[in-house]
C-alpha cells in the first residue's frame, strides 16, 4: 500500500511540474517581447530563405523579409550587416558558418506565423518551448525510478536552460535532445538515444563525442553484436551531413574552423574563466538549480531518516506488545 502511495504521489508530482514549466513558458512567451541575440540575425535569415526558397542559401528577398521582420520588433541593422556570418560558396551561392537545422525546425511555426499575419520572430521562442517541454515528457516516459524521474524532471524544467527560450539559437535545441538521449539511454532504447544525440550534434558538433559513447554501451548492451554496432552507425550518419554540406559548397569541413574563428589563438586566461563565470553561458548560473537540489536531498533524507526511525519505533512497540 505504501508503495502504491508513493507511486501516485511521485505520478502527481511529476505533473506538477510539467504543469509549471508549460505555465511558467506560457506566461513567459506573453510577456517577454522576441529579441534578437548573438547569431539570431543568421538564423532568423535562414529562416526566411527556407520560407521563401526551401534553401538554405541568402538572397536579395530573404535579405527584405528578415529586415521587415526586425524592424517590425524595433530591431535594426545597418546594410553592411547583411551578409555578416554568411560566407560565398563555390556555385556563387551565400551560407551561414552555421548549419541549418535549427532554422529548418523554425519554418512550420515562422510559416503559419507569416500566414496569419502574426509576429514571425515569436516562432524561434515557441519552438523552443515546444522543445524543451518535449524533452521533459520524455524524462517522464522513460524514466522507471521514481527518484531519479523526480530530480531529472525539476533539473530539466528550472534549470538556467529557461533563460534561453527567448533566444533565436540553437542552445534549447541541443539541450533538449540531448535530455531525450540520456532519457532513451535510461530505458536502454539506444536506437532513439544516438538519433536524438545525432541531431543535436548538427548544430554543435562536438556532441558527436557522446553520440559515439552512447554507440559504445548500446553495442556493449548487445554483448557486442556486430549487427547491433552497424545499425547504430548507420543511425549515427546523419551527423556526418555538416561536414558533407560544407564539403560540397566549400572544400572544407568546417567553415568555422576554415576561416580562422575556432583558432587557438583565440583561447585565453579570460576565455577559459568565462565558462565558469560569464552570466551569458558560464556555470554559475547553475549555482543557483545545485543549491536547491542540494537543500531538497538534504530535507528528502532526512524525512527518509525520520520515516524509518517511526518505523522502527512502530515495530519494537509492536513487538514488545506481543511480548
Amino acid at each position: 500500500m505504501i508503495e502504491i502511495k508513493d507511486t501516485k504521489n511521485i505520478l502527481k508530482s511529476s505533473n506538477i511540474i510539467l504543469i509549471c514549466l508549460i505555465v511558467f513558458l506560457c506566461a513567459y512567451l506573453y510577456i517577454i517581447d522576441p529579441i534578437i541575440t548573438g547569431d539570431g540575425h543568421e538564423y532568423l535569415g535562414m529562416t526566411a530563405s527556407f520560407f521563401n526558397h526551401l534553401s538554405p542559401d541568402l538572397q536579395e528577398k530573404d535579405i527584405v523579409l528578415r529586415n521587415y521582420i526586425e524592424n517590425e520588433n524595433g530591431i535594426h541593422f545597418t546594410s553592411d550587416c547583411d551578409y555578416n556570418g554568411y560566407f560565398k560558396s563555390t556555385n556563387g551561392s551565400y551560407y551561414s558558418w552555421h548549419f541549418w537545422i535549427y532554422p529548418l525546425i523554425n519554418l512550420p511555426l515562422f510559416s503559419l506565423f507569416h500566414f496569419l499575419e502574426v509576429n514571425e520572430l515569436r516562432c524561434f521562442q515557441i519552438t523552443n518551448s515546444i522543445l524543451l517541454i518535449a524533452s521533459l515528457i520524455t524524462i517522464l516516459f522513460c524514466f522507471k525510478n521514481n527518484k531519479q524521474k523526480i530530480i531529472m524532471a525539476s533539473f530539466s524544467a528550472f534549470s538556467p536552460i529557461l533563460l534561453y527560450v527567448n533566444w533565436p539559437h540553437p542552445e534549447v535545441f541541443s539541450y533538449s535532445f540531448i535530455i531525450m538521449a540520456i532519457s532513451f539511454a535510461i530505458r536502454k532504447n539506444y536506437k532513439i538515444s544516438v538519433l536524438m544525440s545525432s541531431i543535436a550534434s548538427l548544430q554543435n558538433p562536438p556532441i558527436a563525442i557522446f553520440t559515439f559513447y552512447l554507440i559504445f554501451i548500446g553495442w556493449k548492451e548487445k554483448m557486442w553484436n556486430l549487427k547491433e554496432l552497424l545499425l547504430l552507425l548507420f543511425i549515427s550518419v546523419i551527423s556526418i551531413l555538416p561536414y558533407l554540406f560544407y564539403y560540397i559548397n566549400y572544400h572544407t569541413l568546417s567553415l568555422i574552423t576554415y576561416t580562422g574563428i575556432a583558432s587557438s589563438a583565440y583561447v585565453c586566461f579570460n576565455k577559459i574563466l568565462s565558462l565558469f563565470f560569464d552570466l551569458n553561458f558560464g556555470m554559475i548560473v547553475y549555482v543557483p538549480v545545485l543549491v536547491l537540489i542540494s537543500i531538497s536531498s538534504l530535507f528528502l533524507s532526512i524525512k527518509k531518516k525520520d520515516t524509518k526511525i517511526h518505523l522502527f519505533m512502530r515495530s519494537t512497540h509492536l513487538d514488545s506488545t506481543h511480548m
